[in-house]
């Protein structure tokens, strides 16, 4: 039987904004060299570096895991393994060469119909079905550029299988099994400790694989967790993936051990709860009573008449009233990635069809880190903090959302536990707790403005509320984001306050950095993991700059091609270096801001917003470039002060009062004015503001075709920032001499 040629099908999964943490379009040399087929992004990877538990016992693994069941007889089934394993009865390599795979491709092309035959030989009465889909691809999107996935051996239950004939459907797959050929594919060793993650492009291919196959599925679906099957020729390993990291046991044969079988058959009868699927969200299933609810949802959230209705229940933190709503018409998607908040959010309604935003999240579960309900209770002045000794209406931050309920959801599963088998050092693991936010108001997406007016307006609030909340209750947003600035009634809300901070407190609540890496400054870009580098408000301020060039670059008007745009946002808010453990960048940002890049190259056409990106990039680019020496400051104050003139021969004298100028601008007032002026000339003017650009299609396109020599590439030695530097070495390494 001849192979048939790869088919990109199914729709793609998710169209979320840029995500927490890493980017998009930077990929290490590894991944170049772990599969033909799938284009992996490798951050998805990356994020679970360390977050493994292992190696766990397989028959611990499945009492803690999965209930008993009755153990199937492997010895019926060894022949079929043997010959998933050795590739008889197969057709020569030459019939799946034509079809465009690669050797070590074909090689796993073999072992998928006898796996699947011995594994259903096994179980005869197995209510799961297994699929062999290996060159049948699906889509996952990271920071809305598609790539495309290959999973091996997807398994549905026969209840809920796939529409289409052939097809990967992630919002379906209970679980997958991914082969490979050779043991030295494994992502895992048996050994404890840090050497338990396969240090090499083969077992970190691997990793990367079944974390962006896993993440599909949970992005997909309601999950709180996701089995896998790795089997490297004849050894296996069993999987289970939460928010907090993975589970992982050590390997087996199949040949030996009926573990593999075992898993299956508990699998095929183990609750809905068991398998992953959260019990906290109901489906309302037509032809009950629910027909009412099902058909006034679809009607009033302009739903398919197909389109499943989900019953929501949230108990409310602080009154304890349990409110219910109804939907899942889905505006934010969560990113594929099994690890971390996953969240995501869905128009609904309440009991009286009142339309709301339900943001569904798993939050970092931390007695030092307020639930972001309680920010907003903080915010709007309904709770004690730094502002109690004014008045409800005085300490009442503006252009902010209204909280309907939000709350912990409660359950089984709800809420990730430290694992026990950990295997890198104490202190990098975060818990999770499942979590829903309610909101009255439902904004537009930043980057989707009709016009400029609407987008600098929407940012003008945005940064408003940002110096209110500053100035009133000293609480600093820290991820200041595309995704996090909304349009609503002719201005701006900020929201995903939970990573909030009163500016106060000195000492980090957690190890690892927070914010959105394509926003964040290059100065928190520049620290490693575990550095002690505080968050300060010019670094909020600085990410409102970024969000504004980034948007600038994709939908402005500008005389950019598209591909000097990929180039652009390439190298400067999507710029990571990756080694073991620590995620390096901002040198991008550094250099573009120290040459003032975007006065210099973003080509924009002149009007207000190329003149207000010209002035801030001024601003920002203090912070970049060697601060004047003392004496030529004292120096300027005392000419400045008796009203004298700086002779602009003297170059350091002329730095310095550039830079004194600069400097005193880097604040709220200051920014927020010229944002605000900006706003005053587009309604001043008689001619309507320039239109939304919609490059949304040919920057995809770019993107796909743009592959530099070096995008492949971890950058090494000198290249890289040495592991030694703090982060005061590598800004000053970085930073220019004088202005540009």
């Amino acid at each position: 039987m001849t192979t048939p040629p790869r088919q990109r099908r199914s729709t793609q999964i998710s169209t979320a904004s840029p995500r927490k943490t890493y980017p998009t379009s930077i990929m290490t040399d590894r991944i170049s060299t772990l599969s033909k087929r799938d284009e992996l992004p490798p951050m998805i990877g990356e994020e679970l570096y360390g977050k493994y538990e292992g190696p766990m016992d397989p028959m611990e693994f499945l009492e803690q895991y999965l209930p008993q069941v009755s153990k199937s007889n492997a010895d019926a089934v060894k022949a079929k393994f043997e010959e998933a394993f050795t590739g008889k009865g197969r057709k020569a390599r030459e019939t799946t060469k034509k079809a465009g795979v690669d050797d070590r491709t074909h090689t796993e092309v073999k072992m998928y119909t006898p796996l699947i035959e011995a594994i259903i030989l096994a179980c005869p009465n197995l209510q799961l079905q297994l699929c062999n889909t290996a060159t049948i691809s699906t889509s996952v999107n990271w920071c809305r550029n598609p790539s495309f996935i290959f999973p091996d051996i997807p398994v549905y239950d026969k209840a809920n299988l796939p529409k289409g004939d052939g097809e990967v459907d992630m919002s379906k797959v209970e679980f997958f099994l991914e082969a490979k050929p050779d043991k030295s594919y494994s992502g895992f060793t048996n050994e404890t400790g840090p050497a338990f993650e396969r240090n090499s492009d083969r077992g970190a291919g691997t990793r990367y694989q079944l974390a962006a196959y896993v993440g599909g599925i949970m992005a997909s679906q309601f999950r709180t967790h996701c089995f896998v099957v790795e089997t490297c020729a004849d050894q296996a390993r069993l999987l289970r993936y939460d928010h907090g990291g993975a589970t992982v046991t050590t390997s087996f044969s199949v040949l030996e051990e009926s573990h593999l079988v075992e898993f299956f058959a508990r699998y095929d009868k183990a609750s809905p709860t068991a398998r992953g699927h959260d019990s906290s969200v109901e489906r309302l299933k037509p032809g009950t009573a629910n027909d009412g609810r099902i058909k006034e949802t679809r009607e009033k959230l302009g739903m398919e008449s197909d389109d499943p209705v989900y019953r929501f229940r949230v108990k409310d933190e602080f009154s304890s009233t349990m409110h219910v709503f109804y939907g899942a018409k889905v505006i934010v998607k969560a990113s594929p990635c099994p690890h971390g908040r996953s969240t995501r959010g869905f128009i609904a309604i309440d009991g009286k069809g009142n339309h709301r935003f339900l943001k569904d999240t798993w939050r970092v579960d931390l007695k030092a880190l307020d639930t972001e309900g309680s920010v907003y209770r903080i915010l709007h002045g309904l709770k004690e903090g730094l502002g109690t000794d004014l008045s409800i209406s005085d300490r009442r931050v503006p252009h902010i959302p209204t909280v309907v309920a939000s709350g912990d959801v409660e359950g089984p599963n709800q809420k990730t536990t430290k694992k026990e088998l950990w295997s890198v050092k104490e202190g990098n693991e975060r818990l999770y707790q499942h979590y829903y936010l309610v909101l009255e108001e439902i904004g537009k997406p930043l980057d989707q403005f009709e016009d400029q007016f609407e987008w600098i307006s929407a940012m003008a609030d945005a940064l408003e509320a940002h110096q209110k909340a500053c100035e009133i209750h000293k609480i600093s947003h820290r991820d200041v984001s595309v995704g996090n600035i909304l349009i609503y009634d002719g201005g701006g809300l900020l929201i995903d306050w939970e990573f909030s901070k009163c500016m106060i407190l000195e000492t980090a609540r957690q190890a690892e950095r927070t914010g959105t890496w394509q926003f964040m400054s290059a100065r928190l870009l520049l620290a490693t993991a575990g550095e002690d580098v505080p968050h300060l408000m010019a670094d909020d301020l600085e990410s409102f700059f970024h969000v504004l060039c980034w948007v600038a670059l994709k939908h402005a008007e500008h005389l950019l091609s598209d591909l000097e745009v990929v180039k652009m946002l390439r190298a400067i808010f999507d710029e990571v270096f990756y080694m073991p453990g620590r995620t390096l960048g901002g040198t991008g940002k550094v250099d573009a801001l120290g040459a003032l890049k975007m006065k210099r190259n973003g080509k924009f056409n002149a009007g207000p917003v190329k003149d207000l990106i010209i002035d801030l990039e001024q601003i920002f680019q203090v912070r970049y470039i060697e601060t004047p020496s003392e004496e030529d400051l004292r120096t300027v104050e005392a000419i400045q002060s008796v009203g004298g003139i700086i002779d602009a021969e003297d170059e350091n004298l002329t730095d310095a009062l550039r830079w004194r100028k600069r400097q005193a601008r880097l604040e709220h007032a200051w920014i927020f004015g010229r944002f605000r002026l900006v706003v005053e000339k587009f309604r001043r003017c008689c001619l309507p503001p320039p239109k939304r650009v919609p490059r949304e299609n040919l920057l995809n396109e770019a993107n796909r075709a743009y592959t530099p020599s070096h995008a492949f590439k971890l950058k090494r030695s000198s290249d890289m920032l040495s592991q030694n530097e703090s982060v005061p070495q590598r800004e000053l390494r970085s930073k220019r001499r004088r202005f540009s």
